[in-house]
């Protein structure tokens, strides 16, 4: 009998957590972060629901929101720099055509972008 639920208690947790991950789509990786955002016009929504559009350009530097700044790939995050703001990584996870989430390091849900 333990062994019977402690089966279908692993089967409940890896079920959440494959659902879990269909969530937030499929993480981009190094170059495919460049190559999936730069050049295109984004509509940026917060967490807090603030809103503006942003583009990545191919020289690294970056307009949010009307303001100037910079963007570079990590490893597997992308980092972005507006002005008078500190530097933010975060993981991109692709969830549609044009659509992407941006996941803090810790896991926690950050900024959508959908292509204009």
């Amino acid at each position: 009998m333990i062994k019977t639920l402690l089966a279908a208690t692993m089967t409940a947790i890896a079920c959440c957590a494959a659902a879990l991950a269909d969530d937030a789509g499929t993480q981009l990786k190094g170059d495919q972060i460049a190559q999936e955002l730069v050049g295109h016009k984004y509509k940026v929504v917060t967490p807090k629901g603030l809103e503006w559009v942003g583009i990545y350009n191919a020289d690294g530097t970056a307009m949010y929101g009307g303001r100037a700044g910079a963007w570079r790939v990590d490893g597997d995050l992308l980092c972005v720099h507006a002005t008078a703001k500190p530097e933010i990584c975060t993981a991109v996870y692709k969830t549609g055509d044009g659509k992407y989430q941006l996941m803090q390091p810790g896991g926690g849900k950050d900024a959508t972008l959908t292509q204009e």
